[in-house]
């Protein structure tokens, strides 16, 4: 049962998503088209990432909750994470904006999104001879660049704070699950080494870049098939 567990995680944060996506309220089922082509075009982007890092030795799979089986070099529940894990985030998004409309929240101008953006390449330097910890904020700052361009108010929106808040929520008990077993070993010289409870500071980047890319994607799509 142990070596199933990083399979059991993300399909059962995506469970019940999955069970509601047929609401009247938020009927998420109409928004399947967006978010394949979000979770797949984002999710390979960080599969190759995650084969890349793994070969460098930025971390590695405890076999005894991941199992043996690979596909470069990466476990079935990799895979599934970056299927099931956009799916239920994407599915808070939709249920915030259903329930609490979309309105600007707090004030947010594009350039302070670049602002950002140009403070996670100051770091990346700085940091530049971790690797993890490099590619977290260089894939940060590609997240603040792109939506200051795309959707410069988002970060203000009712919508995108409730997915936030949820997904951090989310992201703490599921990685937290992942780091405590734990499914992955870390190597300490290719990140900070400082962390909250037993998650790494770099997860936390990681995490807002992924779904937050994930998130632009599927806004861009959405507007474009006219959703």
């Amino acid at each position: 049962m142990k070596k199933w567990m990083y399979v059991i995680i993300p399909i059962f944060a995506a469970f019940v998503p999955l069970v509601l996506s047929f609401d009247e309220k938020v009927h998420f089922a109409r928004y399947w088209i967006p978010y394949v082509v979000s979770a797949l075009s984002v999710g390979v982007v960080y599969l190759v990432w995650d084969v890349l890092a793994v070969w460098k030795g930025h971390w590695r799979f405890n076999d005894e909750y991941v199992g043996k089986w690979r596909l470069f070099h990466l476990p079935l529940g990799e895979y599934l994470f970056f299927v099931c894990i956009p799916y239920a985030c994407l599915f808070l998004y939709e249920v915030g904006v259903a329930y609490f409309g979309n309105d600007q929240l707090l004030p947010w101008e594009g350039w302070w999104s670049w602002l950002l953006g140009g403070v996670s390449i100051v770091f990346a330097w700085f940091m530049r001879r971790r690797g993890y910890t490099v590619f977290a904020l260089f894939s940060a700052a590609v997240f603040f660049v792109l939506q200051g361009m795309l959707f410069p108010g988002l970060l203000g929106h009712t919508g995108f704070l409730f997915f936030l808040a949820l997904s951090t929520v989310g992201f703490l008990v599921v990685d937290g699950l992942y780091t405590s077993l734990p499914t992955i070993f870390y190597n300490t010289t290719a990140n900070t080494n400082v962390r909250l409870f037993t998650i790494p500071v770099e997860d936390f980047v990681y995490n807002i870049s992924h779904l937050g890319l994930v998130l632009l994607v599927y806004l861009q799509v959405k507007s474009w098939i006219g959703l």
